[in-house]
C-alpha cells in the first residue's frame, strides 16, 4: 500500500509540473468521506504542494460520491474557462454518483477517469465520455505519474482548436501567389498575432492560421495548423499544396539584389537620408517601384519609411536623425503589379555628438601636424613606411648617475682631506693674512721703543751680557703700512731690572 501511496502522491507532482502559474490545483482523498489534502487555490509553491501530498493516506472505502460532490462544489463557484477533474480508483463503489456526473456535464466540467489495476468499477469507462474526458486503464501503479502528466498536459493546452473549417484569405501575398481557394482544415492552435504581422489566412473565428512578419531584416511566418494527416489531411492531397508550400519558403528567403542595385545612407543637418539607385541590366534606370526602407535599430526596433522617386531610377527617403548607434539598412523596392522587384542592403551610422558628422578631413590640420613632426603630407606609397630623416632626441633623469657618482667621489674626499698634501700657497698666505692680528695701542708698547732707542745709542753691547734681539713685531697691512705686532713682542720682550726688583 505504501508504494501505491507513493506513486499516487508522484501522479499528482507530475499534474502540479505541467500547470502555469495562473491555473489552480486542488487535490481531494476520499474513502467513505472526502476531505481537502491541497484546497482548490492558484498554483502554490512547489515544496508546500509536495508537503502537502505527504498528508495522503490509507482509507478504509472506495465511495467515489463524496470526493465528486466536494470537486463539483469547488469547481461551480471557480472563474476558469476550463474546468477538469481526474479520478484515480483502485476499487468497486456503488453506483450513486451518476447524478453528480450529470451535475458536472451541465456545468462545462470534463471528467476523465483512472482504473488501476483489475479490480477496479467498470462503470468509470461509461462515465468518463458523458462529461468530454477519457478513460485511462493503468494495469499497474508505475504508469500513474505518466498519465497524470499526459492528461494533465491535454487539458491545459488551451489554445487547441478542432472543428471544420475553411480558412479565408485575408492579405495577399507571395506565397498564395496565383491560389484563389484553399481546401477546409479541421483543427489549428489558437494564437495571438504580433502587432507588426499581417495575417494572410485565419479561421472562421478570425484567428490567424497563416500570419507573416518583419524579423530584423528578415522575414518570418507562422502556419497554425498542421501540414500532415491530421488536421491538414485535406491539403496535403490538394493538387496545390506543392506549389503553396514552395511559394511560402520562397518568400521568406532573402531576394538577391539585382545588378545595377545599390542602397545608401548619408546624415545631412538633422536628417538621415536613405537612397536606392535602380538600373536595370541595360544600365536603364527602373521607374516606377515603389520601394520601403526599414531601419533596424541596435535595440532590435525597426523603422520603416517610404522612398519617393526623385528622378528617373533614383529615390529617395528623409527622416528625422534618429539615437545615435549602427543601423541596418534595407530597401525593398515592389514593381507596379505587386511582386517583390528587388532589395539592397547597407547600414547607417548615427555619431553621438554633430563635430563627428565632418564627412571632409581637415586639410590644413593634417598638413600642419606633417610639417611639426618631421612626417609626410599626403605621402607616395613609397614614402609611407620611410622613416624621417631626422634625429629625434629624448630627455633621460640624471638622478641615478649622479647619486653614484657622489658615493664613488665620497671616499676619495676623505681621503685627499687627510692624508695629501697641504694647501697651495696662495691659500696658506689667506690663512696667514686672516690670522694677522689688528694694530697695537701705543701706550702699550712704550717701553719697546725706549729699548730701541737705548740699542741706536748704544750701538755695542757688552758681550758677556748679550741682548738678545726680538724677533720683528712689525707687519704690513694690505696698505703697506708698518704696525706692530704686540703678542709677539710680548712673547720675546727682553726682562728689565726694575721688573724682577717689583717680584
Amino acid at each position: 500500500a505504501g508504494d501505491k501511496l507513493d506513486l499516487a502522491r508522484e501522479g499528482a507532482a507530475q499534474a502540479f509540473s505541467a500547470l502555469d502559474d495562473t491555473d489552480q490545483i486542488g487535490v481531494i482523498q476520499f474513502d467513505t468521506t472526502a476531505e481537502w489534502v491541497v484546497p482548490l487555490q492558484k498554483r502554490p509553491p512547489a515544496d508546500g504542494f509536495l508537503r502537502a501530498l505527504q498528508g495522503i493516506g490509507v482509507g478504509g472505502g472506495t465511495d467515489l460520491r463524496p470526493g465528486l460532490v466536494m470537486a463539483a462544489d469547488a469547481l461551480e463557484k471557480t472563474q476558469a474557462r476550463i474546468k477538469h477533474v481526474v479520478l484515480l480508483t483502485d476499487g468497486q463503489a456503488d453506483l450513486n454518483y451518476d447524478d453528480v456526473v450529470a451535475r458536472l456535464k451541465g456545468d462545462g466540467i470534463t471528467l476523465s477517469a483512472v482504473g488501476v489495476g483489475t479490480d477496479y468499477d467498470p462503470h468509470l469507462k461509461d462515465i468518463a465520455p458523458v462529461t468530454g474526458g477519457r478513460f485511462y486503464e493503468a494495469r499497474d501503479f508505475a504508469d500513474i505519474p505518466a498519465l497524470f502528466f499526459d492528461e494533465t498536459l491535454r487539458v491545459s493546452r488551451r489554445g487547441i482548436v478542432e472543428h471544420d473549417f475553411t480558412p479565408t484569405l485575408s492579405f495577399p501575398t507571395a506565397a498564395l501567389r496565383d491560389i484563389t481557394t484553399v481546401p477546409p482544415l479541421h483543427g489549428y492552435n489558437a494564437v495571438t498575432p504580433k502587432a507588426t504581422a499581417k495575417v494572410v489566412l485565419q479561421s472562421d473565428e478570425n484567428d490567424p492560421i497563416l500570419a507573416q512578419w518583419q524579423y530584423g531584416l528578415g522575414r518570418a511566418a507562422a502556419w497554425t495548423s498542421d501540414l500532415r494527416g491530421q488536421w491538414g489531411r485535406d491539403w496535403v492531397t490538394w493538387p496545390a499544396f506543392g506549389r503553396f508550400v514552395d511559394q511560402l519558403v520562397g518568400s521568406l528567403l532573402p531576394v538577391p539584389a539585382p545588378t545595377g542595385w545599390e542602397a545608401s545612407t548619408s546624415v545631412e543637418g538633422t536628417a538621415l537620408v536613405l537612397n536606392l539607385r535602380a538600373d536595370g541590366l541595360d544600365t536603364m534606370p527602373r521607374t516606377g517601384l515603389h520601394p520601403t526602407g526599414r531601419l533596424i535599430a541596435p535595440d532590435g526596433r525597426m523603422i520603416e519609411v517610404p522612398l519617393s522617386e526623385v528622378t528617373p531610377g533614383r529615390y529617395r527617403a528623409t527622416m528625422a536623425l534618429p539615437d545615435a548607434g549602427v543601423y541596418q539598412a534595407q530597401v525593398v523596392a515592389l514593381s507596379p503589379d505587386g511582386p517583390i522587384e528587388g532589395l539592397a542592403q547597407t547600414g547607417a551610422v548615427v555619431p553621438p555628438s554633430a563635430e563627428y558628422l565632418q564627412r571632409d578631413g581637415n586639410l590644413g590640420l593634417l598638413q600642419a601636424l606633417a610639417q611639426t613632426t618631421g612626417g609626410h603630407f599626403e605621402p607616395q606609397p613609397d614614402q609611407v613606411w620611410t622613416l624621417p630623416s631626422a634625429t629625434t632626441t629624448r630627455t633621460a633623469p640624471i638622478t641615478w648617475p649622479l647619486l653614484w657618482l657622489a658615493i664613488f667621489l665620497w671616499p676619495l674626499d676623505i681621503a685627499l682631506r687627510r692624508l695629501l698634501l697641504p694647501p697651495p700657497a696662495s691659500l696658506k698666505a689667506w690663512l696667514v693674512h686672516r690670522r694677522a692680528p689688528a694694530p697695537a695701542l701705543a701706550d702699550e708698547h712704550a717701553w719697546l721703543r725706549a729699548a730701541l732707542r737705548r740699542k741706536q745709542t748704544d750701538p755695542s753691547p757688552s758681550p758677556a751680557t748679550p741682548v738678545p734681539s726680538p724677533p720683528p713685531v712689525l707687519s704690513t697691512t694690505s696698505t703697506g703700512t708698518p704696525q706692530f705686532d704686540w703678542r709677539s713682542a710680548r712673547r720675546t720682550r727682553v726682562e728689565r731690572p726694575q721688573d724682577r726688583d717689583q717680584q
